[in-house]
C-alpha cells in the first residue's frame, strides 16, 4: 500500500486496505474492552502482539497524534516491546 495515501487521505481504502482512522477506532475500542474486562486484576499486565502498522497506528492514538502520521513514529522492530 502507498503510505502517502495514508497520510493524505486517512479514510482511503485504496488497494483494499482498511483506512487508518478505522484501524485506530477498532483497536482503541479493543483496548478499552480489555481494560474493562480486567479491571478487577491489580496490577493488570496485558501484552498486545500484532503487526507493526496496527501498533504504530494505536501508538499514534495513545500519543494524541493524527493517526495518518503513524509512519513518523520510530519503526517497530520484529519482536520489539514498547
Amino acid at each position: 500500500a502507498d503510505s502517502n495515501l495514508d497520510f493524505e487521505y486517512g479514510l482511503h481504502d485504496e488497494y483494499g486496505v482498511e483506512p487508518v482512522q478505522s484501524v485506530l477506532d477498532r483497536s482503541t475500542r479493543f483496548v478499552s474492552e480489555l481494560e474493562e474486562h480486567h479491571v478487577d486484576i491489580e496490577p493488570a499486565l496485558i501484552l498486545l502482539v500484532s503487526h507493526g502498522d496496527l501498533l504504530q497506528i494505536l501508538q499514534s492514538g495513545f500519543e494524541g497524534m493524527d493517526p495518518r502520521a503513524h509512519r513518523t513514529l520510530e519503526h517497530l522492530e520484529p519482536c520489539g516491546v514498547r
